[in-house]
């Protein structure tokens, strides 16, 4: 039922939000409501940016005050603000998120966002191929602002002066996105974390509160000013920070302003220690009590910079630094010690009691701990323990950050033992491993062979303390970062539990390398082969003896196996971090920020710097050019290990890259990277980037023609996807030849063949001299080698899985065809087809459907495809979506009983489609054969990965699935 709160006094919306959030029961909501009796009314509020919890439209307010209006929720949202981006991603709503800036690409589910640049330069053309619905931006995008301040694109201006602004915004965005509840959520746990602080600081006897500031700036001090929210965060944390009566974003402070002030604690972000170590030495700056006292503390930017969703975790967190002391001794703490409740994990072994993580308070701060009991007592090896036997618990044991300083303020026995008993285990059968990464990114994983089993369990965090054994210097001691715990169905004996630490440790090894995660202490030259706090607990077991878990038996290839997927999963978990990432992330791990390079650059451009720095990021973001750079980092790592000996072909490479940028032969490579410590390789790189934008500006500023690449005049394609989407963009006239399965449309017959989609004629591809080859996933990697030698360009394009990935191929092969208008024509048509049958089936009953695409075996679509989106978009529930392959069986056919079939077989006739149907038809007990609901589809239609088709094709399954609906009404 709908409730109208009546109060006597007045309530805002938002207000009353988060009274209905909080109430707990139906007699908690009977007391607030009730005012003598009780009133039900169904109603609308028609108050101006107010509205319904529970429907659209919705209007919300921007921080500008502009009032937007919401009739569904954004599809296509590019977000320029990374707080809120982050934002968005925690209240659920990534979904909705297609472009994203590089300061982003560590959420969890950035990956596969399309990078439209930084928060200061994002690329226009970018933002306009995403063809946004929603931009969420900043006063400082003007250009952006005048570009797409259109009625089909609403602007929402995103900023945080105070922490109460953040809070506004997320339930804005919450009311938006119909995420009202998850964003309430989020406000009301960092209100939570943020009056924990003040009331542990309010129990502390004669508390005295420290002068705080946050350090910024490089070549001079600077700090927020007196209207930040910096400033607001150091207040919540108990700080009295500076008042120097200078307002914004960053103001700079003077010698004398820096000593009358005196701060007590400083802290700030990795990039200002440039701050500190320009000036922490010099009189003056040096002669007040944070330095003299050692309480200078870094943070994650992340935290430091934004007032988004982590502003009450980071609040504890500079609490708990700025007050170690006060916050170490227990008559301070106002939760009681204890378990808060607990959650199950499966591990299937025949001596495993049970697997928790147990969510406790210890130090006042939740932390989180795995724990395994045993049936009996076992043997295990711990390197932070030793050899220890009799042991009936182990675990793996996460202490927040709040916690860090307070805890081992009193030494890591105390902390072992707070532990213990808080989980009431007793220290002498129990062996816990203790960590600094979330135990909610632990990785399980498993891996067998014949009758050997292997679980490897893994927390990793890689940001803050990897190293590079044998380079890097070590100088302090913390248990765990990557923490590995191993157990497995056979009994290890003595010898094969310490050799297994070895194969642990190689496959922790591999996959760090392999994800080329670099050394906190030595990014620009070394990958990291650890953290330096690493741990591994290997157990027992029971079953089978096992002697050895070296490098050349099983067990050892399946340890490693289980430890390298464990590690790669929680690094993802923890850190955000593939293999796979963006040229962006992959230098800013080495602390190269492009930003500040082309800033700095000695450009000889000082009037146009601007469009100079936006060039670099905008060449950055092409395929091309950014795998340039990822070779020259590959090629950095092995020349500083002197693998490599001469650079000369890479010189030249770096000239060609120039004079391409450039558009025309540039006289030689000038040093325009002014940092010195960047190693060689890639400050050539580098400046072989920056030297062609250079150059291209000098040229466009003489008034002559933009450079552009040529449009190739001859152009082979390896799929018949890729050839239909040529013929589709008008450019047949540029294909000389295809595959022998390019038949769709006719006239692709004619064309000269290459060989099939797997296997290619290599020898007839180099001798048609074509300018341009379109290759798919299909085209086998040694072959396009071969070409590449042969300096033929291809291009590889991926299989859309879905039908914004159809729009984004389309608009790509558009570009290096030349066809970009005819592509957004296409592209925005289809784009409208699709999202008016979205609209006409949002509030449909689902009904069931199997589409089958393959014969023997039995073949359907599950959520990793396009075809799944027929059926969603369609108003259908789709029965074969979650399975791992599309293979599917008549009899989870039957169980799953489908209203609807359709069949749309690959590579066979449609007479084929007919006997299949007539198969199906004699299950009488099927919905679809007893309501003659089996249809069967053009499978050149429905399988063809292009806009126009697939928007065909969804209109031929809605007429299927709910034939009522009428597209022209």
């Amino acid at each position: 039922m709908d409730v109208l709160i009546i109060s006597n006094n007045p309530i805002s919306s938002f207000e009353l939000i988060k009274k209905i959030y909080s109430i707990g029961n139906f007699m908690q909501m009977k007391k607030l409501i009730s005012i003598g009796t009780w009133i039900f009314v169904f109603t609308l509020l028609l108050v101006p940016c107010t509205a319904s919890i529970a429907a659209y439209p919705v209007s919300v307010q921007d921080s500008k005050g502009n009032c937007l209006e919401f009739f569904k929720p954004p599809q296509k949202v590019v977000s320029l603000v990374p707080s809120a981006t982050e934002i968005l991603f925690k209240i659920g709503a990534k979904d909705f998120v297609k472009g994203i800036t590089y300061h982003d690409v560590t959420l969890a589910g950035a990956a596969g966002k399309q990078i439209i640049g930084g928060f200061f330069l994002p690329y226009l053309d970018k933002i306009e191929d995403a063809r946004p619905d929603m931009i969420i931006l900043s006063s400082i995008h003007k250009d952006i602002i005048r570009k797409f301040e259109k009625p089909d694109c609403k602007l929402f201006f995103f900023k945080t002066r105070t922490i109460e602004d953040a809070f506004k915004s997320m339930a804005a965005f919450g009311k938006i996105f119909d995420r009202e509840n998850e964003a309430l959520k989020t406000i009301a746990e960092n209100r939570a974390e943020i009056r924990h602080i003040k009331q542990k600081l309010a129990k502390i006897d004669n508390f005295k509160k420290k002068r705080v500031i946050r350090l910024m700036g490089k070549d001079s001090i600077m700090t927020p000013g007196s209207d930040s929210f910096q400033n607001e965060i150091i207040y919540a944390a108990g700080g009295i920070p500076p008042d120097f009566g200078k307002k914004g974003n960053i103001i700079t402070v003077t010698k004398e302003e820096w000593m009358t002030f005196n701060p007590q604690v400083i802290y700030g972000c990795t990039p200002d220690k440039e701050a500190a170590k320009n000036f922490f030495s010099k009189p003056g700056w040096k002669d007040v009590d944070a330095i003299k006292n050692h309480q200078i503390y870094y943070f994650p930017c992340d935290l430091t910079c934004r007032a988004s969703t982590h502003t009450g975790y980071f609040v504890s967190w500079l609490s708990s630094v700025i007050y170690t002391k006060e916050f170490s001794k227990p008559e301070n703490n106002i939760l009681p010690t204890g378990i808060l409740h607990s959650k199950s994990l499966g591990i299937d072994l025949e001596y495993i009691k049970s697997v928790s993580i147990a969510y406790s308070n210890i130090y006042d701060f939740v932390n989180k701990t795995l724990i395994i009991d045993f049936k009996s007592p076992q043997s295990i090896v711990s390197t932070l323990e030793g050899q220890r036997d009799n042991i009936t618990s182990i675990g793996n044991h996460f202490s927040p950050p709040p916690t860090w300083g307070p805890g081992y303020k009193h030494g890591i026995d105390h902390l072992k033992s707070s532990i213990l008993k808080t989980i009431q285990r007793q220290k002498q059968t129990t062996s816990f491993l203790i960590t600094g990464a979330d135990m909610d990114n632990l990785s399980i994983q498993t891996q067998t062979y014949k009758n050997m089993t292997v679980y490897a369990l893994v927390t990793a965090g890689v940001m803050g303390n990897a190293v590079r054994m044998s380079k890097d210097t070590g100088t302090f001691y913390e248990p765990g970062t990557i923490n590995i715990i191993i157990l497995t169905n056979m009994e290890l004996s003595k010898r094969a539990m310490t050799r297994a630490i070895i194969s642990v440790t190689e496959g922790k090894t591999a996959a760090l390398e392999d994800m080329d995660i670099r050394s906190s202490y030595t990014p620009l030259i070394n990958k990291a082969t650890g953290t330096g706090t690493d741990n591994i607990l290997v157990v027992q077991g029971s079953g089978l003896k096992i002697e050895n878990t070296g490098g050349h038996t099983k067990m050892g290839e399946i340890i490693a196996k289980a430890v390298y997927a464990g590690v790669t999963e929680a690094v993802l978990k923890q850190n955000g971090i593939l293999a796979n990432r963006n040229i962006f992330q992959r230098l800013e791990e080495r602390k190269i920020s492009i930003y500040q390079l082309v800033t700095g650059a000695d450009c000889g451009c000082e009037d146009k710097r601007s469009d100079f720095a936006a060039l670099v990021e905008e060449l950055l973001l092409d395929p091309e050019y950014a795998a340039f750079i990822e070779s020259s980092l590959a090629i950095s790592d092995e020349y500083e290990k002197g693998l490599i000996k001469n650079l000369n072909s890479f010189y030249a490479w770096c000239k060609k890259i120039a004079d391409t940028i450039a558009g025309y032969e540039i006289e030689g490579i000038k040093d325009l990277v002014s940092d010195e410590t960047i190693p060689r390789t890639i400050k050539t790189a580098l400046d072989a980037i920056m030297n062609g934008a250079q150059a291209r500006l000098n040229r466009n500023e003489k008034n002559t023609i933009p450079p552009q690449r040529p449009i190739p005049q001859r152009v082979i394609s390896l799929s018949p996807f890729i050839t239909e989407m040529i013929y589709l963009l008008n450019a047949q006239d540029l294909l000389i030849a295809n595959t022998t399965y390019c038949n769709v449309p006719k006239e692709a017959k004619l064309k000269k063949k290459v060989g099939s989609v797997i296997q290619m004629n290599v020898e007839k591809i180099i001798s048609l001299h074509p300018d341009l080859v379109i290759a798919s996933p299909l085209s086998r990697a040694k072959q396009i080698k071969i070409l590449e030698n042969q300096d033929i360009k291809v291009l590889k394009i991926e299989n859309p899985q879905t039908f914004p990935q159809m729009c984004d191929i389309t608009m790509e092969i558009s570009k290096v065809l030349g066809r970009t208008d005819l592509a957004k024509k296409i592209v925005e048509k289809a784009a409208k087809e699709v999202e008016t049958i979205k609209l006409k089936t949002a509030y449909l009953p689902k009904k069931k459907v199997f589409i089958q695409i393959g014969i023997k075996p039995l073949h359907s679509a599950n959520k990793e495809t396009f075809i799944n989106e027929y059926i969603n978009y369609g108003g259908g529930i789709n029965i074969a979506e979650n399975e791992k392959s599309g293979i599917y069986s008549r009899e989870k056919v039957l169980k799953e009983n489908p209203a609807v079939i359709l069949i749309a077989t690959m590579g066979t006739s449609k007479k084929a489609g007919e006997i299949e149907k007539q198969r199906w038809k004699k299950f009488e007990s099927l919905n679809a054969a007893k309501n003659n609901r089996i249809y069967v589809l053009d499978p050149e239609l429905i399988l063809s990965p292009t806009p126009i088709t697939f928007a065909k094709g969804l209109k031929q399954v809605l007429s299927l699935i709910h034939p009522n609906v009428d597209l022209k009404k």
